[in-house]
């Protein structure tokens, strides 16, 4: 009789509860806030769109890698990169469409930086001002 149980090819629900709650939280707010951008791409500029997606990519590589969160000077990077591409694309008549930019990035911004249940809070209520 064939053995049911393969070490070699275990399922999913047992790969995500191998991983530590806090790697699990992470990835499930990650989703949470791609899914609450998903509706805003058609009004983002692609590069913010893609920019976005690839930040939370990275934010969930980490997790389930269980790496280092990128430091202070790579953040500080990163946010003078969207501050000036927000910018860049704002124009006098789309100032509302710029704000949304901009609370659509520092959504994303704040995952990099996720560590606590209090930065978690905050992800969960920027996500109402879309």
């Amino acid at each position: 009789m064939p053995s049911v149980f393969n070490p070699a090819h275990t399922s999913g629900a047992s790969r995500w509860s191998s991983l530590p709650r806090e790697a699990r939280d992470t990835l499930f707010l990650l989703a949470v806030v791609g899914w609450i951008l998903l509706p805003l791409t058609a009004t983002l500029p692609l590069w913010a769109s893609a920019l976005a997606y690839a930040l939370l990519a990275w934010r969930g590589r980490i997790a389930l890698l269980q790496k280092p969160l990128p430091g202070r000077w790579q953040m500080l990077a990163l946010l003078v990169l969207v501050v000036g591409l927000t910018l860049f694309s704002a124009t006098a008549p789309s100032w509302r469409r710029c704000r949304r930019h901009a609370v659509s990035m520092l959504l994303t911004l704040k995952t990099m930086e996720l560590r606590a249940k209090r930065d978690a809070m905050v992800i969960f209520f920027l996500g109402f001002f879309r």
